[in-house]
């Protein structure tokens, strides 16, 4: 009653922990896997939520005389659409909601604009008016009403209620 001819008598195939370890692998490999996939998604993936933001641009050391009327009043108006020129061609970006206006050094003004749109967000690309990126520092070329100057943007926030 022994081992049949020709074959040791004892373990067959391998030892259970070797085969606990093939299995531990196999899974570290899948769940690798898995992220990758997970992180290539969330990369590419582009998602866009809409929201209203609020953003000053800046108009430094304009002409006092094209800024201005005879009545010393600002041309640039409330309720007014603002235009980024690129290439000849006018995109809006939102609408004036106030406008500050103060004398500097050299008898220039400084203009500051407050402009408020819907923009479309993504966390990782940020905020878009008409597909025009909307960030701090930026500097466009804008029209206000008559008023085609440079401007940057010198503050971005969500409008009240947004998160």
């Amino acid at each position: 009653l022994g081992a049949k001819p020709g074959k040791k008598p004892g373990k067959k195939g391998l030892p259970i922990a070797v085969d606990i370890l093939i299995v531990f692998l196999l899974l570290a490999v899948i769940a690798g896997i898995a992220w990758g996939v997970y992180k290539l998604v969330d990369y590419y993936a582009t998602e866009y939520v809409q929201r209203e933001i609020s953003y000053t641009l800046l108009v430094q050391d304009a002409d006092a005389s094209i800024v201005l009327d005879e009545a010393g009043e600002c041309v640039v108006l409330p309720d007014t659409v603002v235009y980024v020129s690129d290439q000849g061609q006018d995109t809006p970006i939102g609408e004036v909601t106030s406008v500050s206006v103060q004398q500097n050094e050299q008898g220039n003004v400084d203009v500051w604009i407050v402009v408020s749109n819907k923009a479309n967000y993504n966390r990782k690309l940020g905020y878009f008016a008409n597909q025009i990126k909307i960030a701090v520092g930026k500097t466009y070329t804008c029209r206000f009403s008559n008023l085609y100057s440079e401007a940057v943007i010198v503050e971005l926030q969500l409008a009240e209620g947004e998160s």
